[in-house]
């Protein structure tokens, strides 16, 4: 491929603004969900370990704050379960990674006339906007599929 034909390429794939959105979405969203994923399981970590240790600083006798420390951090522990369980940010954010990344590499063969786009013809555009509509319909599929699928435990409880 020619440098001018690369070129234009480059300037059609940067075009598509909604594309190039939707993949700066699905890469923050796939930040955003990883930190609160990983926040969320140090808390439930931090919580079951202290948990764990604080019985051995309460003294004989009546209640004591180590009892209503304990209390709060089951809490803690449950609230923070919980949140996992709703939210699934830890189940969601590599769906969302992958869709970014896929978009990223479906821009780079396209860019470089390489894979499915390696013998340019002018069909070559359209194949391209038709992979990132595949990207873009296989994640939210996953997310769907997963949603129905929360929804049916749900009702069998």
């Amino acid at each position: 491929m020619n440098k001018d034909a690369r070129e234009d390429r480059i300037t059609y794939a940067k075009s598509l603004d909604e594309f190039e959105d939707q993949r700066r979405w699905y890469s923050a969203r796939s930040s955003q969900f990883k930190t609160r994923s990983q926040r969320l399981d140090l808390l439930i970590l931090g919580c079951g370990a202290l948990v764990a240790a604080i019985p051995v600083l309460k003294p004989d006798g009546p209640a004591h704050w180590t009892d209503f420390a304990i209390a709060i951090l089951g809490v803690s522990i449950a609230f923070g379960q919980g949140a996992q369980r709703v939210f699934r940010f830890s189940d969601i954010w590599p769906e969302y990674r992958l869709a970014s990344e896929r978009m990223k590499r479906e821009f780079r063969l396209f860019i470089n006339g390489a894979g499915i786009y390696k013998n340019s013809n002018p069909d070559d555009h359209i194949k391209y906007v038709e992979q990132l509509e595949q990207i873009i319909a296989e994640e939210q599929k996953i997310f769907f599929d997963d949603h129905r699928v929360d929804v049916a435990n749900q009702s069998d409880g």
